[in-house]
């Protein structure tokens, strides 16, 4: 990619900020993700410079060749933040994200499991032998590039994706694997789904197995688990109130009791903002639910904030194993006449302890 005489910026970066439509189109069809989210001598990436002047078409082609929405520029900002139109900020929303939303029907089999003492006291069993997957950073990232990412089919988004691992190796900075689990993608779902398969087979044996579901557990996707939760560079000191939206029929909801226990099997997307839980859960014909949780740990939740490519989500995650006591439950009418339903969680005290998330 050539670079401009003025102040060094790349030709693309410059038909961006000045609003070049058929010349952003042309670059795109040949630039790669990395050229794409250069970061340039002025500070800003593309999709900086054209969403600050408010381009909206060049935004949304930015957008669908997965430029990226985390990167900070030296303002301090990312792109999102330095939108002022609408309809740019708009773009930058993603309907059609599940990270936010639980359909209860699914959520015992993905999000959680209903427990008792005796599970809670089988994933201890676990912890230390969860640690040593991902002691060897680099190296555990390299298995996953080779096994478990090259088993997705290479859409734009996963291309992201592998960048961000490679980014992660390169840079020593887990915080590239946070980035790509909020990348609306396949990779996300996939992981979610096999940690919670993995899960319950893992917590039902006395003995560390060794046939294929557990081998691929940890020497896959059960490294990647490790690396979010656990890398002492990311900080999960968060410490207050976070929703999420679910979406279910009456019968599901009658499992939740209030006093009953449950513990997340998966990592779990949640908001600071209860506006956007809203969203989420009141996009389907079924019952909306808005889960209100509360952390009260240290070693819980982290809010990934910065480092998501989607920031407007104010996205606080929430790590497998994580034991919470519902508090209440309620039915609502909305004020569109909707019935809806709120539950409220509380993380159970010092039962982190026993849990496999403080280690994991």
């Amino acid at each position: 990619m050539s670079l401009s005489k003025q102040a060094s910026c790349s030709d693309f970066y410059l038909a961006c900020r000045n609003g070049d439509t058929e010349t952003v189109r042309t670059f795109l069809r040949t630039l790669t993700s990395a050229e794409i989210n250069r970061l340039e001598p002025n500070g800003s990436t593309a999709l900086h410079a054209a969403t600050y002047n408010g381009h909206t078409e060049i935004v949304r082609l930015l957008l669908l060749h997965q430029a990226s929405r985390s990167v900070i520029n030296v303002y301090k900002m990312t792109p999102y933040q330095e939108a002022s139109k609408i309809e740019i900020k708009q773009l930058f929303r993603c309907p059609s994200s599940t990270r936010f939303l639980s359909n209860a029907s699914e959520a015992h089999d993905l999000d959680w499991v209903f427990v008792t003492e005796d599970i809670i006291k089988k994933a201890m069993k676990y912890r230390q032998k969860l640690v040593d997957m991902s002691h060897n950073y680099v190296y555990s990232i390299e298995v996953i590039i080779e096994t478990y990412l090259r088993s997705f089919a290479l859409t734009p988004a996963m291309a992201t994706v592998l960048t961000y691992f490679r980014l992660a190796i390169i840079e020593n900075d887990p915080t590239y694997i946070v980035r790509a689990y909020t990348v609306e993608s396949d990779f996300y779902k996939r992981l979610n789904k096999d940690l919670a398969k993995t899960t319950e087979n893992i917590l039902n044996v006395n003995f560390v197995s060794f046939d294929a579901p557990f081998l691929h557990y940890s020497k896959e996707y059960g490294r990647i688990a490790g690396i979010i939760a656990r890398h002492p560079k990311l900080k999960y000191t968060f410490i207050g109130i976070v929703h999420r939206g679910m979406q279910c029929s009456e019968q599901d909801l009658r499992n939740y009791v209030v006093d009953k226990r449950v513990m997340t099997k998966t990592f779990i997307s949640t908001s600071q903002s209860r506006d956007l839980a809203y969203e989420f859960a009141f996009g389907g014909k079924a019952i909306p639910v808005i889960c209100k949780y509360e952390i009260i740990n240290k070693g819980t939740a982290m809010n990934i904030e910065t480092m998501s490519d989607h920031s407007y989500e104010r996205e606080v995650l929430i790590i497998p194993y994580t034991v919470f006591r519902i508090t209440k439950f309620a039915w609502k009418t909305h004020v569109d006449g909707k019935q809806m339903a709120e539950i409220e969680l509380c993380e159970c005290e010092n039962e982190h302890k026993n849990n496999i998330c403080v280690i994991l």
